[in-house]
Protein backbone atom coordinates (compact mmCIF):
# COMPACT_ATOMS: atom_id res chain seq x y z
CA UNK A 1 0.00 0.00 0.00
CA UNK A 2 1.51 3.51 -0.94
CA UNK A 3 0.24 6.82 -0.06
CA UNK A 4 -1.05 9.07 -2.90
CA UNK A 5 -2.65 11.90 -1.27
CA UNK A 6 -2.17 13.57 1.96
CA UNK A 7 -1.00 16.29 3.96
CA UNK A 8 1.93 15.24 5.23
CA UNK A 9 4.87 17.13 6.67
CA UNK A 10 8.35 16.56 5.16
CA UNK A 11 11.66 17.48 6.66
CA UNK A 12 14.69 18.14 4.57
CA UNK A 13 18.38 18.24 5.91
CA UNK A 14 21.24 18.91 3.16
CA UNK A 15 19.19 20.89 0.60
CA UNK A 16 22.51 22.57 -0.73
CA UNK A 17 23.84 19.23 -2.68
CA UNK A 18 22.55 17.63 -5.41
CA UNK A 19 20.16 14.96 -3.72
CA UNK A 20 18.72 16.87 -1.59
CA UNK A 21 17.85 19.49 -4.15
CA UNK A 22 16.41 17.28 -5.89
CA UNK A 23 14.52 15.68 -3.26
CA UNK A 24 12.94 18.94 -2.63
CA UNK A 25 11.53 20.06 -5.66
CA UNK A 26 9.86 16.29 -5.70
CA UNK A 27 8.25 16.98 -2.18
CA UNK A 28 7.05 20.20 -3.09
CA UNK A 29 5.14 18.95 -6.22
CA UNK A 30 3.94 15.58 -3.91
CA UNK A 31 0.51 15.28 -3.27
CA UNK A 32 0.91 13.62 -0.36
CA UNK A 33 2.58 16.80 1.35
CA UNK A 34 1.05 19.58 2.62
CA UNK A 35 4.20 21.16 4.08
CA UNK A 36 8.19 20.78 3.34
CA UNK A 37 10.51 22.32 6.15
CA UNK A 38 13.98 23.12 5.05
CA UNK A 39 16.67 23.45 8.08
CA UNK A 40 19.10 25.34 6.12
CA UNK A 41 21.90 27.88 6.30
CA UNK A 42 20.97 31.88 5.46
CA UNK A 43 22.35 31.49 2.23
CA UNK A 44 19.39 29.25 1.46
CA UNK A 45 16.82 31.04 -0.49
CA UNK A 46 13.57 29.66 -1.99
CA UNK A 47 9.86 30.86 -2.05
CA UNK A 48 7.14 28.16 -2.42
CA UNK A 49 3.42 28.14 -0.49
CA UNK A 50 4.30 25.10 0.33
CA UNK A 51 7.71 26.05 1.85
CA UNK A 52 8.92 26.96 5.26
CA UNK A 53 12.63 27.59 5.76
CA UNK A 54 14.15 27.56 9.60
CA UNK A 55 17.99 28.19 10.55
CA UNK A 56 19.97 25.05 10.69
CA UNK A 57 22.15 26.77 13.54
CA UNK A 58 19.38 26.11 15.59
CA UNK A 59 19.95 22.70 15.31
CA UNK A 60 23.85 22.66 15.17
CA UNK A 61 23.80 24.91 18.71
CA UNK A 62 20.96 23.05 20.07
CA UNK A 63 18.75 25.66 20.95
CA UNK A 64 16.03 24.07 18.63
CA UNK A 65 15.36 20.71 20.95
CA UNK A 66 12.52 19.10 18.80
CA UNK A 67 11.96 18.87 15.01
CA UNK A 68 8.42 18.35 14.57
CA UNK A 69 6.94 16.49 11.08
CA UNK A 70 6.15 13.53 9.54
CA UNK A 71 8.63 12.30 7.10
CA UNK A 72 12.48 13.35 7.50
CA UNK A 73 14.58 13.14 4.97
CA UNK A 74 18.21 13.49 5.46
CA UNK A 75 20.70 14.15 2.50
CA UNK A 76 23.80 15.70 4.23
CA UNK A 77 26.88 14.35 2.54
CA UNK A 78 30.26 14.85 4.84
CA UNK A 79 32.01 12.57 7.38
CA UNK A 80 30.15 10.71 10.15
CA UNK A 81 31.31 10.43 13.35
CA UNK A 82 32.37 7.63 14.32
CA UNK A 83 30.11 6.04 16.74
CA UNK A 84 32.84 3.26 18.48
CA UNK A 85 35.24 6.15 19.76
CA UNK A 86 34.79 8.92 22.43
CA UNK A 87 36.01 11.65 20.02
CA UNK A 88 34.92 14.71 19.26
CA UNK A 89 31.92 14.99 16.46
CA UNK A 90 33.46 16.22 13.25
CA UNK A 91 32.71 19.34 12.07
CA UNK A 92 31.04 18.06 8.97
CA UNK A 93 27.52 18.00 8.42
CA UNK A 94 26.85 14.21 9.14
CA UNK A 95 28.47 15.02 12.58
CA UNK A 96 23.93 16.37 12.95
CA UNK A 97 22.98 12.87 12.23
CA UNK A 98 22.67 11.78 15.63
CA UNK A 99 21.07 14.98 17.12
CA UNK A 100 18.67 15.70 14.42
CA UNK A 101 17.11 11.89 15.13
CA UNK A 102 16.69 12.33 18.33
CA UNK A 103 15.63 16.02 18.17
CA UNK A 104 13.35 13.70 15.67
CA UNK A 105 12.22 11.18 18.06
CA UNK A 106 11.43 14.72 20.89
CA UNK A 107 9.11 15.94 18.18
CA UNK A 108 7.06 12.70 17.46
CA UNK A 109 8.30 12.03 13.73
CA UNK A 110 7.56 8.54 12.36
CA UNK A 111 10.53 8.02 9.32
CA UNK A 112 13.30 8.81 8.74
CA UNK A 113 15.27 8.64 5.52
CA UNK A 114 19.02 8.75 5.57
CA UNK A 115 21.82 8.71 2.16
CA UNK A 116 24.25 6.40 3.04
CA UNK A 117 27.10 4.79 0.81
CA UNK A 118 27.11 1.80 -1.27
CA UNK A 119 30.64 1.08 0.76
CA UNK A 120 28.95 1.58 4.44
CA UNK A 121 29.96 -1.52 6.48
CA UNK A 122 30.16 -1.36 10.84
CA UNK A 123 33.34 -3.86 10.13
CA UNK A 124 34.77 -1.63 7.19
CA UNK A 125 38.64 -1.19 7.05
CA UNK A 126 38.48 2.56 5.43
CA UNK A 127 36.92 5.33 7.94
CA UNK A 128 34.27 6.74 6.29
CA UNK A 129 32.65 3.35 5.11
CA UNK A 130 33.35 2.18 8.48
CA UNK A 131 31.29 5.24 10.06
CA UNK A 132 28.21 5.03 7.72
CA UNK A 133 28.04 1.54 8.79
CA UNK A 134 28.06 2.29 12.25
CA UNK A 135 25.98 5.30 11.63
CA UNK A 136 23.17 2.78 10.45
CA UNK A 137 23.20 0.28 13.18
CA UNK A 138 22.54 3.00 15.53
CA UNK A 139 19.60 4.30 13.95
CA UNK A 140 17.79 0.49 13.84
CA UNK A 141 17.88 0.50 17.11
CA UNK A 142 15.18 4.14 17.38
CA UNK A 143 12.12 3.99 18.13
CA UNK A 144 11.59 5.77 14.46
CA UNK A 145 7.95 3.81 12.87
CA UNK A 146 10.51 3.62 10.05
CA UNK A 147 14.26 4.31 9.54
CA UNK A 148 15.03 3.74 5.49
CA UNK A 149 19.18 3.89 4.61
CA UNK A 150 19.66 4.40 0.84
CA UNK A 151 23.50 2.71 0.04
CA UNK A 152 24.04 4.77 -3.02
CA UNK A 153 27.12 4.36 -5.48
CA UNK A 154 28.56 7.67 -6.38
CA UNK A 155 26.30 10.56 -6.93
CA UNK A 156 26.32 12.31 -10.53
CA UNK A 157 24.18 15.62 -10.71
CA UNK A 158 23.42 14.93 -14.41
CA UNK A 159 23.15 11.99 -16.87
CA UNK A 160 26.25 9.47 -17.19
CA UNK A 161 26.02 9.55 -20.84
CA UNK A 162 25.93 11.86 -23.68
CA UNK A 163 23.52 11.05 -26.27
CA UNK A 164 26.21 9.06 -28.54
CA UNK A 165 26.74 6.95 -25.63
CA UNK A 166 23.12 6.50 -23.91
CA UNK A 167 22.11 3.20 -25.94
CA UNK A 168 25.52 1.51 -25.35
CA UNK A 169 24.97 3.16 -21.37
CA UNK A 170 21.29 1.67 -20.83
CA UNK A 171 22.88 -1.86 -22.08
CA UNK A 172 25.40 -1.88 -19.34
CA UNK A 173 22.86 -0.91 -16.69
CA UNK A 174 20.61 -3.78 -17.57
CA UNK A 175 22.85 -6.24 -17.83
CA UNK A 176 25.92 -5.50 -15.79
CA UNK A 177 24.29 -7.28 -13.07
CA UNK A 178 24.53 -10.59 -14.73
CA UNK A 179 27.98 -9.85 -17.09
CA UNK A 180 30.59 -9.16 -13.54
CA UNK A 181 28.10 -9.96 -9.99
CA UNK A 182 26.17 -7.81 -8.30
CA UNK A 183 29.38 -6.33 -6.08
CA UNK A 184 30.04 -4.43 -9.46
CA UNK A 185 26.32 -3.24 -10.35
CA UNK A 186 26.02 -1.43 -6.91
CA UNK A 187 28.95 0.57 -7.44
CA UNK A 188 28.04 2.29 -10.72
CA UNK A 189 27.67 5.92 -10.53
CA UNK A 190 23.77 7.00 -10.06
CA UNK A 191 22.35 10.38 -10.78
CA UNK A 192 21.15 12.22 -7.62
CA UNK A 193 17.38 12.93 -9.09
CA UNK A 194 17.26 8.86 -9.08
CA UNK A 195 18.16 8.57 -5.35
CA UNK A 196 15.93 11.55 -4.29
CA UNK A 197 13.26 9.66 -6.15
CA UNK A 198 13.20 6.37 -4.47
CA UNK A 199 13.72 8.38 -1.00
CA UNK A 200 10.41 10.39 -1.78
CA UNK A 201 9.02 6.79 -3.33
CA UNK A 202 10.11 4.73 0.04
CA UNK A 203 8.49 7.55 2.20
CA UNK A 204 5.08 6.81 0.89
CA UNK A 205 5.32 3.16 1.65
CA UNK A 206 3.18 2.05 4.64
CA UNK A 207 5.67 -0.23 6.48
CA UNK A 208 6.88 -0.30 9.42
CA UNK A 209 10.71 -1.48 10.12
CA UNK A 210 14.18 -0.53 9.10
CA UNK A 211 14.96 -0.95 4.74
CA UNK A 212 18.22 -0.99 3.52
CA UNK A 213 18.51 -0.24 -0.42
CA UNK A 214 21.47 -0.45 -2.66
CA UNK A 215 21.58 1.16 -5.94
CA UNK A 216 19.43 -1.33 -8.16
CA UNK A 217 16.76 -1.11 -5.97
CA UNK A 218 17.09 2.98 -5.46
CA UNK A 219 17.15 3.20 -9.32
CA UNK A 220 14.00 0.83 -9.54
CA UNK A 221 12.47 3.21 -7.22
CA UNK A 222 13.10 6.44 -8.57
CA UNK A 223 11.20 5.09 -11.73
CA UNK A 224 7.89 6.88 -11.24
CA UNK A 225 9.44 10.03 -9.37
CA UNK A 226 11.88 11.31 -11.72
Amino acid sequence: MEIEKDKKIAVLFGVENAVGSECLQLLLNHDAYGKVVVYADPSFKRHHTRLQILPLQEVKNHTRTSISGHDLFFCTTGIFKSFSDGGDEAAAGLSLILPVAKKALAGGMNQFLVLSSSDADPDAILPLARMRGQMAQVLQQMPFWAVHVFKSATILKKSLYNQEGERLGAFLRKNIAELTGDWLSNHVPVEAAAVAGAMVAAAQHIKQGFFVYDTPQIEKMSKGLT
